[in-house]
Parts: structure tokens; C-alpha cells; sequence
């Protein structure tokens, strides 16, 4: 039979304390229990303590209160988590193992710059509209490439559109269709590709097309001819956001130079002979039939589609931050690295990223700005020199069109042509002859003679 001892206060006979033995059910206090030197408190209360609590393990809980701002001593760990805030963090120190500016490898992903202007009816692989982006096609119909603005869509100032203008209903097994943006060594070592450390490849950007459906983008390392796909969807007539996380690759280190490293791949049209094997999601040896998800769309079916890319981004790190806004000065000096193009103009500077100069305007030269400048070797051969700042990404192939030769106070319309391009990265220097009459040793001037006039310096990969 249950009995119950009530006492006012127990007083040791000896000493400061009292020991009492295991209750095998529970003591309830109504009151308040004080107590000093407790191994285990278990309770479903709230326990208020007088002097503080003090934890040498693990403290769990599924929720904490109070202002905490009294708190000394408390660190964190947030994994793969974010923290998120609407005010002010400060901090005395932060420490990330990515960086906090220049994380976007890709240049001009904003594609702010477009020196080549469009490109309209192409039917083999071309540079064109923003720079740095290329087309690869082969039997899909034809295509024009052009830089666009945009309103009205998330931030976006300009895009890539891809526009059909010869569709192709029907695709042989080796059509194909495919967007591309090459990144050289150099640019590419943060990934630590091949190496133990290797990190995840984080790749965002916005797109938008009338074609709806299943689109494939992909990843190649292109020194060890390795891929990895991953697909997204595009929802019909709408801009919208597409993150993809590749995964990191131990295999194949990146060579540490100026040649072609990794190539992003956007899939607008594929046939059978790179979409009939096993999509492959991981990093693998390069396979043309798993590089493409069955249910790619064919964009070019219709000459009513367009697909649009804007705010290309790839980053290291397993989380996609938002679009780094670069300059138009930064975009422009990345760019003129593997393009630059010299424009006459009668009308200032057209925000293209041209390298616009003044034309030929009357009959005499020195009312022009010149484009490159040497002296005659004889009669009817001159050397022309400009540095190149920066540097282009290897010796430059250069073309002209429209030029002549200024050569003291004369100039010579007669056909002018570049003989030997003898430039380095960071100098152009070109063996010009035209109809002669110079005499050697005396200064010239390279100069533009129309609107349709230029001069072109390409070190593209």
C-alpha cells in the first residue's frame, strides 16, 4: 500500500546534506525544488535556473527563445545551407572558400558586347551577335545569331537570339544545333579538375523561347574528351531562371594554357546519332550517342522560334549565386583578349564594343584618324604597327577592308592590300603595299576610307 511522507524540512544529522535513495516511480514537488551537485535533470517543463546552466556535450533542442544578446562563445555550421537576413550582418571576420567577385568564368555573359554585329542565314559554325558565343550547326535548318535588348525580364539588359529562318522539320542521325561558349586553361584551373580537390561546376542563366519542351545543356573538357549532361525545361513564351549543379570530376587535369579547355553546350536541335544511347549525367568519356536527352526539342522545326540566353554564369561551388554585373569596360577588355574590330564611322561610337575611328572624309589623309602608323620600305610597300592592350590570347589573324595608305602629305587610293601579318599578342605589324609612289622611309598611316571600312584582329579559340 502506497504511503506518502510529508515533513516541513529534512535536517541532516550530520554535515550539509541528505542523501536520498531511487524512487522507482517519480517525486512531485507542487513547490520549488533547489538543488546543488545533480548529475541528470529530465523535464517536460520550463527549467529556470538561478545561476545558469552549463553543458559540456551536445545541447538539442527543436527551438531556442529569448534575444540571445547576451550570448559569448557560440559558433555555427551551416553545411550547404544558406542564411538568409533582411538587415545588416556584420561580421569580424569572413572566411569563404569561393571567391566573392570574378566567380563568373564565363565573359560576356551579359552579352553587353557584339563587335561582329549579326549574322543572318549561317550554315556552318560561326561566331556571331554578343561576343565569345558560337554556333555549331550541321544540316538543322539555318539560323541568325544576334545580340538583342531586353525589358521587362528579371534584370536582363541584353541576349543572345537564335533565330530560325530555314526550319528543319525532319533531322538526319548527324544534325544538330548547339550554342557554345569556350573557356580557355588559364580561366578554367579554379575547378581543380583531375585533381582530389576537384569542385562542382555551378551553371545558372536565363532563357526563353517559343518552343517549349525538354532542352539539353552539357559540359565538355575538351583535353581529355570527357561530357556530362544534365536537362532542364523550358516552359513555352516565358523567361525563366535554370540552375544546374555539375558534378566535380577527379579525372583529367585541365591543361594550365591559352588553348580550349571546357566548352558549355546548349542543345537546340539534335538527331538520333547523339540522342539514342544512355544520358549520361556524370562525368564519362565523350560518347555521341549519350551526349543528348530522347526528348530534346527540335527548335528549329519552325521559322516561328527563337531561343534567347542571357546571364550566363559558371562558378565553382554546389550553390548558384546571383548574376555577377560586370562593367562595360571589363566586358569589353575580357573580350578584345580573342577579338577586336576597328569600324569606320561617320556617327560616333554605336555601343557595340568596336574600336570605332573617323573615316576619310575629303581628300586629305591627315584629316582622319589613322588605325596604324610605320614608314615606307619603298615605292609601294610600307611597314604599319599598333599595340595591343591587352594582350590578344596568341597571334592574331588579321583581315582589312576598304583601306589606303597616308604617306606625307599624300594619299593613295589605289587597291591596298595586307601582304605579310607579321604581329605579335601584343602588336599588330603588317607588310601593306598598294600602287606605289611612296618614297622610303617617310612616315604612314594605315586609314579607313568608308562606313564600310575596317580592320579585324581575331585570336578566338
Amino acid at each position: 500500500m502506497a504511503s506518502n511522507l510529508r515533513v516541513d524540512s529534512i535536517v541532516p544529522a550530520t554535515g550539509s546534506s541528505v542523501s536520498i535513495g531511487t524512487a522507482t516511480g517519480g517525486v512531485n514537488i507542487p513547490g520549488v525544488l533547489t538543488y546543488e551537485d545533480v548529475t541528470n535533470v529530465d523535464s517536460i517543463g520550463v527549467i529556470t535556473a538561478r545561476d545558469g546552466i552549463r553543458c559540456t556535450g551536445i545541447v538539442t533542442a527543436t527551438a531556442f527563445h529569448g534575444d540571445g544578446s547576451a550570448l559569448t562563445g557560440v559558433g555555427a555550421s551551416f553545411g550547404n545551407s544558406s542564411v538568409n537576413s533582411t538587415g545588416i550582418g556584420t561580421f569580424s571576420a569572413l572566411v569563404s572558400n569561393t571567391a566573392f567577385s570574378h566567380r563568373n568564368v564565363v565573359i560576356n555573359g551579359g552579352m553587353q558586347i557584339y563587335q561582329r554585329g549579326d549574322v543572318t542565314g549561317a550554315t556552318s559554325h560561326t561566331y556571331g551577335g554578343p561576343d565569345r558565343f558560337r554556333v555549331a550547326r550541321s544540316g538543322a535548318g539555318t539560323f541568325s545569331q544576334k545580340s538583342v535588348a531586353v525589358t521587362g525580364a528579371f534584370g536582363i539588359q541584353r541576349a543572345l537570339q537564335i533565330d530560325c529562318t530555314t526550319q528543319s522539320g525532319s533531322l538526319a542521325g548527324g544534325a544538330f544545333q548547339i550554342i557554345q561558349h569556350k573557356i580557355e586553361g588559364y580561366n578554367a584551373q579554379r575547378f581543380e579538375k583531375g585533381y582530389p580537390t576537384a569542385k562542382q561546376f555551378a551553371l545558372s542563366f536565363y532563357a526563353y523561347s517559343e518552343k517549349g519542351g525538354t532542352y539539353t545543356v552539357a559540359l565538355e573538357d575538351t583535353n581529355h574528351s570527357r561530357y556530362v549532361s544534365a536537362s532542364y525545361t523550358v516552359t513555352a513564351s516565358t523567361w525563366q531562371k535554370h540552375e544546374v549543379i555539375f558534378p566535380a570530376d577527379t579525372t583529367g587535369k585541365l591543361d594550365n594554357d591559352n588553348g580550349e579547355s571546357l566548352n558549355i553546350e546548349w542543345w537546340l536541335a539534335a538527331g538520333s546519332n547523339y540522342s539514342s544511347g544512355t544520358f549520361t549525367t556524370s562525368w564519362a568519356s565523350a560518347v555521341s550517342a549519350n551526349k543528348v536527352h530522347p526528348s530534346q526539342v527540335n527548335m528549329g522545326e519552325s521559322t516561328n522560334n527563337n531561343f534567347y540566353l542571357a546571364n550566363v554564369q559558371l562558378e565553382v561551388g554546389s550553390v548558384c549565386t546571383p548574376f555577377e554585373y560586370k562593367s562595360f569596360t571589363e566586358d569589353l577588355t575580357d573580350c578584345q583578349r580573342y577579338y577586336r574590330r576597328w569600324q569606320a564611322t561617320s556617327s560616333g561610337f554605336n555601343g557595340n564594343g568596336s574600336l570605332e575611328v573617323g573615316r576619310m572624309t575629303t581628300s586629305e589623309w591627315y584629316d582622319t584618324s589613322s588605325i596604324a602608323s610605320g614608314c615606307a620600305l619603298d615605292g609601294d610597300d610600307s611597314i604599319v604597327m599598333r599595340a595591343l592592350s591587352p594582350p590578344m590570347r596568341r597571334k592574331p589573324t588579321v583581315s582589312v577592308n576598304d583601306v589606303m595608305l597616308g604617306h606625307g602629305l599624300s594619299n593613295f587610293n589605289s587597291t591596298t592590300t595586307l601582304q605579310v601579318n607579321q604581329s605579335w599578342t601584343d602588336m599588330l605589324c603588317l607588310h601593306i603595299d598598294n600602287g606605289g609612289g611612296m618614297t622610303a622611309g617617310y612616315q604612314t598611316h594605315l586609314v579607313l576610307k568608308s562606313d564600310a571600312a575596317y580592320m579585324i584582329a581575331d585570336a578566338e579559340i
